[in-house]
């Protein structure tokens, strides 16, 4: 149990690859490649903050499955932890109240 903790501990703890705004590749509107900073230099300051904004909403779905990800793991490794502290505490309790036990 000990191993199956630290492996999902490991596994969310990892640096993981996370997505950067803005997303230059690709304009989904008009799917053409945009190039920075040519073509955003030559919006209009409305353009500029919708196409930001659209680039926001993109990155922050991207980074938002790695996320939770992480956060799974670490519920497991709070299960797993759990299971490992109720499993011990049962342990010292079981040998406290039997006596035979403790003279193994």
């Amino acid at each position: 149990m000990f191993f199956i903790n630290f492996l999902l501990l490991i596994w969310a703890l990892l640096p993981q690859k996370f997505f950067i705004s803005p997303n230059l590749e690709e304009n989904e509107e008009k799917k053409k490649k945009l190039k920075f900073p040519e073509d955003y230099l030559t919006f209009s300051p409305q353009e500029y903050h919708l196409q930001m904004l659209a680039d926001l909403r993109e990155t922050y779905n991207n980074n938002q499955k790695q996320v939770d990800d992480i956060s799974l793991a670490l519920k497991y490794a709070t299960g797993v932890t759990g299971g490992i502290t109720v499993v011990t505490l049962l342990h010292q309790v079981t040998v406290y109240f039997i006596p035979e036990l403790q003279k193994l």
